[in-house]
């Protein structure tokens, strides 16, 4: 694991509120496909929320609908991202 990310996960509590209809998960979605662009560009130190809304295209106060904090974004795609993988291996093995 990446060094601070680790120790910033102890400290909160990491809040994600899956959303319910085809607006709300589009938002979702555009966020959690957002965090790469600007942990590329920046780096995990100064990765924010504000960047990640900026970059998604929606407002800081629609990213806190879903997300309580960055890492909160960051759990939620890394969860994204491990399920479309299992999917991949269950689909390959059929």
């Amino acid at each position: 694991m990446a060094e601070g990310i680790h120790n910033t996960l102890n400290m909160k509590e990491i809040i994600i509120k899956n959303p319910a209809q085809a607006r709300s998960k589009a938002k979702f979605s555009a966020i959690l496909n957002a965090l790469p662009q600007v942990f590329g560009r920046i780096g995990y130190a100064r990765l924010t929320t504000e960047k990640i809304a900026l970059e998604a295209g929606v407002s800081i106060g629609s990213l806190y609908n879903y997300f309580n904090c960055k890492e909160a974004v960051v759990a939620a795609y890394l969860d994204r991202e491990l399920n479309e993988a299992l999917d991949a291996v269950l689909t390959a093995a059929r």
